[in-house]
């Protein structure tokens, strides 16, 4: 069985959890889905100037843009500015838990989107933004997402 099937059915089952056990789950998927984002990053071989490639464009065109307090890169092709270790969940996130609370909440309840919200505390227009960035992680969850009632 593998992974993904495993967390399904522990998601599935989450009635019969208490509230210790939701609350382990919830930071065994957060350090989980760590894991996947730092295997979700390109990897490149090492250049002459040991930038990193543009995540956007994969562009080699790469110049130091700042360094406070992380070093800051710029695509002389698309002109964007990234970091050099961009963790997809938690890139720019103010509240990364929060984004987990979604996926919780999502794959565990029927909750309309509205409840959702307000139970994570976040704005709808940042759940559209999670669920696009959510459903590029996790595809499968894409079904179960357009499925939520708007009320």
């Amino acid at each position: 069985m593998n992974v993904l099937e495993e967390i399904q059915k522990t998601l599935e089952r989450h009635e019969e959890l208490g509230k210790n056990e939701l609350v382990i789950l919830k930071r065994l998927l957060a350090g989980t889905l760590d894991r996947v984002s730092k295997k979700l990053q390109p990897h490149t071989p090492k250049r002459k100037n040991a930038y990193p490639a543009c995540p956007h464009c994969s562009s080699a065109n790469v110049v130091k843009h700042a360094n406070i307090p992380t070093p800051r890169f710029r695509c002389k092709v698309c002109k964007h500015t990234f970091t050099k270790h961009r963790q997809l969940l938690k890139y720019r996130r103010q509240k990364p838990m929060k984004f987990i609370d979604l996926i919780v909440l999502t794959y565990t309840t029927d909750m309309t989107i509205a409840e959702i919200v307000k139970e994570i505390g976040i704005t709808p227009k940042t759940y559209y933004v999670w669920r696009e960035d959510l459903v590029s992680i996790l595809p499968q969850l894409a079904e179960k997402l357009n499925n939520q009632r708007k009320k």
